[in-house]
């Protein structure tokens, strides 16, 4: 007789900025693993990171405030040269907040405009901001312990070369390494949702290419409703912006349907850079590029993007459970994300809609998150969650909302938590996915 259980955890951007609500939720997850392996459950964790956030915007700006935002806003808006001024603020974003330099990897002879805000899936450590770093190593706050600022800068250079998402896993799987001690050797960590190898890859997972081409399908019935939440297709891609030299390639850049056609604009979060371009095409025509890019011809690469991401990462978690459940005595799926109250309603709480439709009641399921008050015990300071692991680690279970019951963790079989239709929406093979390589090594 086993047990196992599966931990989904919201990991993206712990490795840029200190104030990123996830390394919460990912010593949150660490601590509830502490407690299964205790009591003999096999554990698997699963780390959301987002390849198509903007390491400047989602994971710097963010934090910054609304004069800050308004500062750059109007650097842009009131210059008489748009393009020069972007360029202007963008670095201006860099050099003054962002620990490393980066890049833009070529996309099989596309070169994306790097001088604008760009995916993750795509950015390149160069170097290190030794000046941001050098601020960085002076920020005082009671979390803040030395050793956790030395761990952060060897594990940041030992990264230079590298794609800033195997750091952002590094650092993912470093933390829960250095919450467990021992017990690490008994779970499994690696990244879901990104993206591995190059763009013929991007979306060739037999479930991520299910669940684009049954979202496209449905869009273009013109399914679930007029709304613009409604008629967005997950999915981003390269696209010229006017008065640009190459095409902008960024997570924001939005995939709509209009008018039953697609619409696809290039845009950023906080509307700083003023982009305007967009461009119109057939269903079928978005049909063609994708098989172009599942053939590995294409060259006009498509990236996976919410709500498709929420779909495929809670199919490739759910479709785990059910491989687990065969042979297994017990399997739950838990589910740590957000901060109460504050979860997007298109990221996280869709991610938890998706899980309670397609898990079935044999397979428990439980959703947490951090207490409300639990962001601002963090620096907002550039950084890493390295740098106050270790203190946060101290005082982790403080930060769970009142009700939250570790013992229904680890009974020997936890009792599903009540929704209905659960399981009723796919049926799933026992055949998993392409595996992440090195998984589960810092």
């Amino acid at each position: 007789m086993s047990k196992s259980a599966i931990i989904l955890v919201e990991g993206r951007g712990e490795a840029v900025h200190l104030r990123e609500d996830a390394g919460l939720n990912l010593l949150q997850a660490a601590f509830i693993a502490r407690d299964l392996i205790e009591h003999d459950w096999r554990v698997t964790m699963r780390v959301i990171l987002d390849p198509g956030q903007s390491i400047c915007e989602y994971s710097l700006l963010c934090h910054a405030s609304d004069e800050t935002i308004a500062r750059y806003r109007s650097a842009v808006q009131l210059s008489a040269a748009p393009r020069a001024a972007r360029y202007a603020v963008v670095r201006e974003i860099r050099e003054t907040l962002l620990p490393f330099t980066i890049d833009a990897k070529a996309i099989d002879g596309v070169n994306v405009e790097d001088r604008l805000f760009f995916a993750a899936l795509l950015a390149r450590i160069t170097g290190v901001n030794e000046d941001v770093l050098a601020r960085v190593r002076a920020t005082q706050h009671p979390l803040i312990d030395d050793d956790g600022t030395d761990e952060y800068e060897r594990l940041l250079r030992a990264h230079v070369g590298a794609a800033y998402l195997d750091f952002e896993e590094a650092v993912a799987c470093w933390t829960v390494r250095r919450c467990l001690g021992d017990a690490f050797e008994g779970v499994a960590v690696s990244a879901i949702s990104r993206a591995y190898g190059g763009p013929q890859r991007w979306l060739s997972d037999p479930l991520c290419s299910r669940v684009v081409r049954d979202g496209i399908a449905a869009q273009e019935r013109g399914e679930g409703g007029e709304d613009f939440r409604s008629r967005l297709i997950g999915l981003f891609t390269p696209v010229f912006a006017h008065g640009e030299e190459r095409p902008y390639f960024n997570s924001p850049t939005c995939c709509r349907r209009e008018h039953g056609k697609v619409r696809i604009m290039s845009r950023d979060r906080f509307d700083i850079l003023g982009l305007r371009a967009s461009e119109r095409m057939p269903f079928d025509r978005l049909r063609e590029l994708l098989d172009e890019q599942d053939a590995g011809r294409g060259t006009r690469p498509f990236a996976l993007k919410y709500p498709y991401t929420a779909r495929y990462i809670a199919g490739a978690v759910a479709q785990e459970a059910v491989a687990h459940a065969g042979a297994d005595d017990a399997v739950q799926v838990i589910f740590v994300e957000g901060i109460d109250g504050l979860t997007n309603a298109g990221t996280g709480i869709l991610v938890d809609a998706e899980l309670r439709a397609l898990l079935p009641q044999s397979i428990a399921y439980h959703r947490f998150s951090a207490r409300r008050n639990a962001a601002h015990m963090l620096p907002n300071a550039p950084g890493a969650l390295p740098m106050i692991a270790d203190r946060l680690w101290e005082r982790i279970e403080t930060t769970f909302p009142d009700g939250f019951d570790r013992a229904a963790l680890t009974r020997r079989f936890a009792a599903p938590s009540p929704a209905s239709g659960r399981g009723a929406r796919w049926a799933f093979s026992r055949v998993s996915g392409p595996s992440p390589p090195d998984a589960g090594r810092p």
